[in-house]
């Protein structure tokens, strides 16, 4: 009997795409999500109730799968406390490899350790494994860096520091090559795409291929924290991206690797081609 691979974070923007790539290339997919309706039943997707808070959910989510992804959840500070029992039920119901979504730079972020604790206790179970560590997502510029319902100010306060960013697309494709081929055993890939950029760089580019007005402003530290906490952010995810916008102001994410170009024999996205694809959310930009 044909084994599947199951997909939690089914329902975000690297889940979605890759449960299209896997379906495509003829695998049988178990879309993991806490809304498996969004998943029509013609969709050729075993659509299953999954909740990181919910426990009783792991074991019938992992039923006849074989390989696993592992999405934690966004601005996660403890995401072991979660992944722990996911990765003993993981062993329990025959998974023999998971892939782990993590982050580029996790091992240097001292103060916030979680997901690089994550990554090592991933290897210590046993189960086979491949670790992807992308960069900044492309998909942030559209909400998480601007002002809320103001999507063509760009805010992070790091100034004239460069950075690389990476579409999420691209993220998804390199799971779906790393779930399908055992070479990847083993691995951990920094993934970026091929531009380094700033801020400004990114307005005039998305302006230019969008077609709409953008501009970077950056908010100062403070101005940055009132805008996540207006927004819902609890006060650590806050203190967790000043972090994050600290290492971009370091030039720790200044840094462009081949990986995808390597695993995909194409060129990473580019972000004009994604300020493109992405033109009709920055034209109605009051959204």
């Amino acid at each position: 009997m044909s084994k599947s691979i199951l997909v939690t974070g089914a329902s975000g923007n690297i889940g979605r795409v890759l449960v299209r790539l896997l379906l495509e290339q003829g695998e049988l997919v178990k879309a993991a999500t806490r809304h498996p309706s969004q998943y029509p039943t013609d969709s050729g997707v075993e659509a299953v109730d999954f909740d990181f808070d919910q426990p009783e959910t792991y074991a019938p989510a992992m039923a006849g799968a074989d390989r696993l992804v592992l999405m934690p959840r966004g601005l996660d500070l403890e995401p072991c406390t979660t992944a722990s029992p996911l990765l003993e039920q993981a062993k329990a119901s025959g998974v023999r490899h998971v892939v782990l979504i993590s982050g580029f730079g996790v091992e240097r972020l001292v103060e916030y350790p979680g997901h690089f604790q994550l990554e090592k206790l991933l290897q210590s179970t046993g189960l086979e494994y491949t670790i992807l560590r992308p960069t900044w997502f492309m998909n942030l510029l559209i909400r998480g860096l601007n002002l809320p319902r103001q999507r063509n100010r760009l805010c992070p306060p790091v100034g004239e520091a460069r950075l690389s960013f990476i579409d999420t697309d691209d993220i998804a494709a390199v799971a779906a090559v790393c779930l399908t081929e055992p070479r990847h055993w083993g691995q951990v890939y920094e993934m970026t795409g091929d531009e380094i950029v700033n801020f400004d760089d990114c307005a005039e580019i998305i302006a230019q291929n969008a077609g709409c007005e953008m501009r970077y402003e950056p908010a100062t530290e403070a101005e940055m924290r009132e805008i996540y906490a207006r927004v819902g952010m609890m006060p650590p995810s806050i203190d967790y991206m000043m972090w994050y916008f600290a290492a971009v102001r370091a030039g720790w994410y200044e840094i462009v690797t081949p990986t995808v170009a390597e695993l995909l024999g194409r060129r990473p996205t580019a972000l004009a081609q994604f300020a493109r694809k992405h033109a009709p959310v920055w034209k109605n930009a009051a959204v």
